[in-house]
């Protein structure tokens, strides 16, 4: 699986390699560079502030997976059928 994101940290790549190697037995190729990501086919998800197209699977990126250090987080929770 393609993975897009604007940058880089220790955090993304430690998420990147519990979920490809731990839940998909697959590794995930992280690209930063936006062309490279919008060229290539088959799976793949783009983690971002902007999609690019209908194909891909697209999430709205959150700093926190950015920062470094150890900060107080708000957590919202929210309703889902029925339960929250």
């Amino acid at each position: 699986m393609l993975f897009y994101s604007e940058h880089n940290s220790p955090r993304l790549a430690y998420i990147l390699d519990l979920v490809g190697n731990e839940i998909f037995n697959e590794p995930i190729r992280l690209v930063t560079d936006k062309e490279t990501f919008i060229s290539e086919r088959g799976a793949k998800l783009n983690y971002s502030e902007e999609r690019f197209s209908p194909e891909e699977f697209y999430i709205q990126n959150h700093t926190l997976l950015f920062e470094s250090g150890i900060q107080e987080q708000t957590i919202f929770r929210f309703e889902f059928l029925g339960k929250s």
